[in-house]
């Protein structure tokens, strides 16, 4: 029997930590964990008349993840050349440690990690389809207490990281109160606020201040986006299926959220409140905060 952990390599020095580590969750979980009130519009995996996966939210089939594609996302930790485009069913071909906290474990000791951050993989995709806010805020919490119980028997190494929605600022910073209290160690928003403010739009002040005040930080994490949300100045039909030029700008969006914490104020405001940017690269923060500067004073002048 092969050894899963052949080929790791492991740190030579201790004390690292996975700041973005990503699982798959298990598909079932909104089943499991939604209130009833929301079990018939829950996120689902379903098998379509060919028997292929569809990805279902709000009751409605994905108008992304279908004929299969659901498969792909079992190619985390993989490059193209190992045949991910042909794995049609999402988690049959899991990479170790991504679905089972035990197996997790052994993979960041083999690896040589103190601790993992744990962020998800299809809770990255159904935000983008749907517009209903009271729900998302349900598939939120669902997501929420289903994480928490699989960090649960870590000891501490494996670390949940609530879902929250900017769609319902107060109830974002409710749940963010609650999932805490059960374990999370911080929140994250999508890089777009389905109701298209800015993500430091003083609306969603209550969320920072209970951030601040329960002294955890927010995350903002790239996921996929609605087409509104994308660049606008080409029309859509020139960019749709351009997946090089979205990935590469993709990261603006992150750059557009962390900009207008300082066109608000957000960090008078909340001086404690700390701030996470994730999976945009850190090579243009030097010039971006000279570019703030400059405009600042400029403007200023």
């Amino acid at each position: 029997m092969l050894n899963p952990l052949e080929g790791i390599q492991k740190l030579k020095f201790t004390g690292a930590v996975d700041a973005d580590g990503h699982i798959l969750e298990d598909a079932g979980l909104w089943d499991r964990y939604i209130e009833a009130k929301y079990k018939d519009r829950a996120v689902r995996v379903r098998i379509d008349a060919k028997g292929l996966e569809y990805l279902e939210v709000a009751g409605r089939p994905s108008k992304i993840f279908s004929g299969g594609r659901l498969g792909g996302l079992s190619a985390m930790g993989t490059k193209r050349d190992d045949k991910w485009q042909n794995r049609r069913t999402y988690g049959g071909t899991a990479p170790f440690g991504a679905m089972d906290a035990k197996e997790r474990l052994q993979r960041i000791e083999a690896e040589g990690l103190a601790a993992a951050f744990l962020y998800p993989t299809m809770s990255l995709l159904w935000e983008t389809e749907t517009e209903d806010i009271e729900l998302a805020q349900a598939c939120t919490r669902a997501y929420n207490r289903y994480i928490v119980d699989f960090c649960s028997q870590s000891g501490g190494r494996l670390i949940p990281i609530a879902h929250l929605s900017l769609g319902d600022p107060a109830a974002a910073a409710a749940e963010l109160e609650r999932a805490v209290k059960a374990g999370c160690k911080g929140g994250w928003v999508a890089q777009f606020v389905m109701t298209r403010k800015p993500h430091a739009h003083p609306d969603h002040d209550v969320l920072f201040a209970k951030a601040q005040e329960l002294d955890v930080p927010i995350g903002i994490h790239p996921s996929l986006e609605p087409v509104w949300a994308m660049p606008g100045r080409y029309d859509y039909k020139y960019v749709r299926g351009q997946f090089y030029f979205l990935n590469v700008t993709a990261a603006d969006a992150i750059r557009h959220a962390f900009t207008s914490f300082f066109q608000y104020g957000t960090f008078d405001k909340f001086p404690k409140m700390r701030l996470v940017l994730l999976e945009a690269g850190a090579g243009w923060i030097d010039y971006w905060l000279g570019r703030l500067d400059a405009v600042y004073a400029s403007a200023m002048g």
